[in-house]
């Protein structure tokens, strides 16, 4: 609360990284993110952000924000550089002199998707997914998973792709909805149980259990 901003509708904390230094407007707390599609907290460690961020042509990438930091974007997408002035739908290696940006701590190629969707970390009942963070796809409805509990800044965490059981049949959204555009969206209730929503077709799905998948011996 406050009323401190220039139409004293609202207030700006005073330590806010750009408040009385002329560098930036006094309501930043970070900037360089091209589309920040979704942001969320770690319910066991607030100053955790997690911040999804949408990519133009290459990659897709979720971020860990801290104050005052710069992300990248217009001059890198993901841990690629981006060059406005060259061909914009692909992304070129960086350069010896990073220019002090900060790179995701996940990231993934078109090859897998096209647009992320943040999710959470997980702290609900279920325990193989304790601490983890799930997010997913908006096109495909892919659904990933990553252990973000030792990750930090500077690393990126490694990531994998969940299938899901409907009816007792494993599935996944793309073939479920015919290769439509699923539009995946992610929420959490507040006993930090997770649902999917497919906007395609209007639907939310609660996520009741998770199992490990088996692997055929050889």
């Amino acid at each position: 609360m406050g009323s401190n901003s220039d139409n004293g509708k609202y207030g700006i904390p005073s330590d806010n990284p750009f408040v009385g230094n002329g560098e930036g407007i006094p309501e930043i707390w970070a900037y360089g993110f091209r589309n920040p599609h979704r942001i969320s907290w770690d319910a066991k460690d607030p100053l955790r952000m997690y911040v999804s961020n949408i990519g133009r042509h290459s990659l897709e990438e979720v971020n860990l924000v801290e104050k005052g930091r710069n992300y990248g974007w217009p001059n890198r997408e993901g841990t690629f550089l981006f060059d406005s002035s060259a061909n914009t739908e692909v992304v070129y290696p960086l350069p010896k002199d990073d220019g002090g940006y900060v790179y995701p701590i996940i990231e993934y190629d078109h090859d897998e998707g096209n647009a992320v969707s943040g999710g959470y970390v997980y702290y609900g009942t279920l325990d193989k997914l304790q601490g983890k963070y799930l997010f997913g796809d908006i096109p495909r409805g892919t659904i990933f998973i990553a252990d973000v509990g030792n990750v930090s800044i500077g690393n990126q965490a490694s990531i994998q792709k969940m299938e899901f059981l409907l009816n007792s049949k494993a599935t996944t959204f793309n073939a479920l909805l015919g290769g439509a555009r699923v539009d995946l969206r992610w929420g959490m209730d507040s006993a930090g149980e997770l649902y999917l929503f497919t906007k395609y077709d209007g639907k939310v799905y609660k996520v009741v259990d998770c199992t490990a998948k088996d692997v055929p011996s050889t």
